[in-house]
């Protein structure tokens, strides 16, 4: 598969060390977009023809700084920065590292210094924006989930409220934001127990389960039935916790808010007086909390547990099937 080559604008205002690199760049297989010797010819140049890096003299000609230049450049368009310069002292790496660019150049240089930190900015970029995406595509979901949830720290301070936990507590996300959790609601001490109940699960990572009265800070309280659930990284360190909030109404039943906002009342079908339990299931990788081994279990798992004769027999649908091109469900029917 041909690649297309990288594209590169060079703004350097020594102009024989800017041709200098570009016929380097263009030995290594790099494409130049343009050489200009100003910040003020580099926001110019950005804007026209989109390079995917930028090499950046830190001391230009004109008005603007390399520094200066690079900061407006992130402003308005996300391309990573690699600067250049002849000095390496304290101050000016100080400069360099507060815009945070994707790599810094001491000249001269070797081709090969060149091209391996050209590589590394790129690469670091992919892997930057790829998190961002990811982190937007979960931050919509997490939005447009028909639960109400927040989302904390391990200090217990909010991080994110979706709109559904914004209607049940009255408190909108940026206003929220970075405030502790018990600024928005309190539970009742009766069946929380001592102490902050929030705390304790990012503290143990045991999760908490239970329903009680909700106080807000805006006023008034609820009914309410709330799961808390540690959230750790891939080494197991607590990273905080989210929090699944359920209004309980006067009969004593869950209200699903995505059925209570279209004036719907969920019916759970159970008995006058029996008790029934509710299945926590992460919305992404679909796991279910097994409370009675305190962690998260894959549908198979979980309902060994409670019905311990119950046989898996692992099959494709026709809908990830056909998805995948394997058949077609037209033709199977």
């Amino acid at each position: 598969m041909n690649h297309k080559p990288n594209k590169i604008l060079i703004v350097e205002d020594e102009c024989i060390v800017a041709s200098h690199i570009a016929e380097t760049l263009k030995d290594l297989g790099y494409q130049i977009t343009d050489m200009v010797t100003s910040g003020e010819m580099a926001l110019q140049s950005v804007g026209k023809d989109q390079p995917d890096l930028i090499l950046m003299d830190i001391v230009l000609g004109g008005e603007m700084t390399g520094t200066q230049t690079a900061e407006e450049i992130n402003a308005r368009i996300d391309v990573p920065v690699i600067f250049l310069t002849a000095y390496s002292d304290k101050k000016t790496v100080a400069n360099a590292k507060a815009v945070g660019p994707f790599g810094y150049i001491v000249k001269p240089f070797k081709e090969k210094d060149l091209n391996s930190s050209i590589q590394v900015a790129l690469e670091k970029h992919r892997q930057v924006k790829d998190l961002k995406h990811k982190e937007e595509w979960y931050k919509s979901s997490l939005k447009n989930l028909g639960e109400a949830v927040i989302a904390v720290d391990k200090n217990g301070d909010v991080s994110s409220i979706n709109r559904l936990a914004e209607s049940l507590t009255g408190m909108a996300e940026n206003k929220g934001i970075g405030k502790p959790i018990r600024n928005i609601f309190s539970l009742d001490k009766e069946n929380s127990g001592e102490g902050d109940p929030i705390l304790k699960v990012i503290e143990t990572g045991i999760p908490l389960d239970l329903s009680g009265k909700l106080t807000f800070s805006r006023g008034g309280d609820i009914s309410a039935h709330i799961n808390v659930t540690a959230v750790r990284d891939e080494k197991g360190n607590i990273l905080g916790a989210v929090l699944v909030l359920h209004k309980i109404n006067k009969t004593g039943d869950l209200e699903n808010p995505v059925w209570h906002e279209m004036g719907k009342q969920a019916n759970l079908d159970k008995e006058p007086g029996k008790n029934f339990h509710i299945a926590n299931i992460c919305p992404w990788c679909k796991k279910i909390f097994n409370e009675q081994r305190g962690r998260w279990d894959s549908i198979e798992l979980y309902f060994k547990d409670s019905k311990p004769d119950l046989e898996f027999s692992h099959c494709m649908c026709s809908e990830c099937a056909g998805g995948l091109g394997l058949f077609d469900p037209e033709k199977t029917r």
